[in-house]
């Protein structure tokens, strides 16, 4: 799998395909985590590069070793759908291009080709599972230093020049992390609490795998979600916590669909959330976490988003078959709503993808993007419930957090603006992870394999039927 180099004093170093491709994507994850400070700091052209830099190494990494791969039929069929969204809808008609504006299209497009060169040439999810919790630990461990050190935020300030969103102007300045937006911080950290909990459902349903490195890899994964789910919720992001918990529990429910005792669960979730009741009352983060949910409906937010959903549907309405253009709700809030709300920001989403996207392109392009997650997300299901015919811990793992990060990715859709987003950088991550394992089985299966294995086979079929 390896290729190999010149090093000092003429000895030959092995550069190992998985180093390749790990690189890539620790230096796309880098910016997927720490964009806000890397734009900051360095610009935009810099991010560029650094994303440019990331798809190059997976592409070397595929061209590495002696055998080739085709892209196998069925892997076509399935990113064939994401691939006409981006050439039908998301690059022409795109409004942001038509004002100039290019570097968002860019990253989205990135983003997808990223996702399909990940799968290319699966090399194993370990390394890539390390590099999540590590980049979203950073924001984590941040978060946390922050709410028992504030002062440190000063530096952080002054590079912004002003309170990011949610700070409360100096009184929370953990909220916002190393981000400029509390929401931004909240989505970094999810995928390490995914990651987290899939780890730990894993291994608690691993059968003949109970050992002192099982236990030590359960102690850990433990410690993580549970110091990741209390940096959450000192955010007090609302709509993290309530879809992260629930893709939590729709992805345990069905990978342990045949051995679950659903009034237990049941009953342990209502005790869970009686117990965080009780506690916010002593707790002040957590009571401001419980107040932010009774405010529901009554705070500006929701109002706001009332708002923005029925110009979306306003917009729909004028061009229902083909759409205003992609990214083109941005102009009309600014035309229509921003200067009436007196909010902060010129130009936002419609905090609906599914609306957002209906209006910017039509019938035709919301049938499609239904077709490219819908496809997407019922080849994880599949190999989700295939769980015991998947050989390795960290393949089992990277399988449930990528399903679980797809609930998450399609719930918050309902309120967020995945789509148009950083969470979307996130959501290619974890679907390049579950194609990848599921590559796995085209590859030891295919002619061009002359060393087939049947448990991949098995694997294979099972999804394909």
């Amino acid at each position: 799998m390896g290729g190999q180099a010149c090093g000092r004093r003429g000895k030959i170093v092995n550069i190992k395909t998985y180093n390749l491709q790990h690189l890539g994507c620790f230096l796309f994850l880098i910016y997927v985590y720490l964009f806000d400070l890397i734009e900051k700091i360095f610009g935009h052209w810099f991010a560029l590069g650094m994303v440019c830099a990331a798809a190059a190494l997976y592409f070397a990494a595929i061209q590495k070793g002696e055998q080739r791969y085709l892209l196998p039929k069925r892997f076509i069929a399935k990113i064939l759908p994401w691939i006409l969204f981006m050439l039908l809808f998301v690059i022409p008609r795109n409004q942001h291009i038509a004002h100039h504006n290019y570097w968002s299209t860019i990253r989205w497009v990135m983003a997808l080709v990223i996702m399909i060169l990940a799968a290319c040439k699966p090399v194993g999810c370990k390394g890539t599972l390390r590099i999540i919790l590590l980049c979203s630990g950073l924001h984590v461990a941040a978060t946390w230093i922050l709410y028992f050190f504030p002062f440190l935020y000063e530096r952080l300030y002054s590079l912004w020049g002003a309170w990011p969103v949610g700070t409360e102007k100096n009184f929370e300045v953990y909220r916002a992390g190393l981000t400029n937006n509390y929401s931004r911080n909240t989505l970094a950290q999810i995928p390490g609490f995914l990651v987290a909990a899939a780890a730990i459902i894993v291994i608690l349903s691993a059968r003949g795998m109970i050992s002192r490195v099982n236990t030590a890899r359960l102690l850990a994964a433990a410690a993580i979600f549970v110091v990741t789910m209390g940096s959450i919720m000192l955010t007090a992001k609302r709509s993290a916590l309530i879809f992260g918990a629930a893709a939590i529990v729709l992805g345990y429910v069905i990978y342990k669909y045949r051995r679950i005792n659903i009034i237990r669960t049941a009953g342990i979730g209502i005790i869970a959330i009686l117990l965080i009741l009780a506690a916010s009352r002593f707790i002040t983060p957590l009571q401001k976490v419980v107040n932010r949910f009774l405010e529901i409906g009554k705070d500006t937010s929701t109002t706001n988003r009332l708002k923005m959903w029925k110009l979306a549907l306003e917009m729909f309405a004028r061009h229902p078959f083909i759409g205003n253009g992609w990214e083109s709700f941005k102009f009309e809030y600014y035309d229509n709503l921003s200067a009436k709300s007196g909010g902060l920001y010129d130009y936002l989403d419609a905090h609906n993808v599914f609306l957002q996207v209906l209006a910017e392109t039509g019938i035709l392009g919301f049938g499609l993007f239904m077709t490219c997650i819908g496809t997407t997300f019922f080849t994880g299901y599949k190999l989700v419930q295939l769980r015991d015919r998947i050989s390795g811990i960290y393949d089992r793992i990277a399988v449930l957090y990528s399903f679980m990060y797809q609930i998450y990715f399609i719930l918050y859709c309902m309120t967020g603006n995945c789509l148009y987003d950083i969470t979307f950088m996130h959501y290619t991550v974890a679907a390049g992870l579950m194609f990848g394992i599921y590559l796995k089985g085209e590859y030891r299966t295919g002619i061009r394999d002359a060393r087939p294995r049947a448990e991949a086979g098995a694997v294979l079929q099972a999804v394909r039927t």
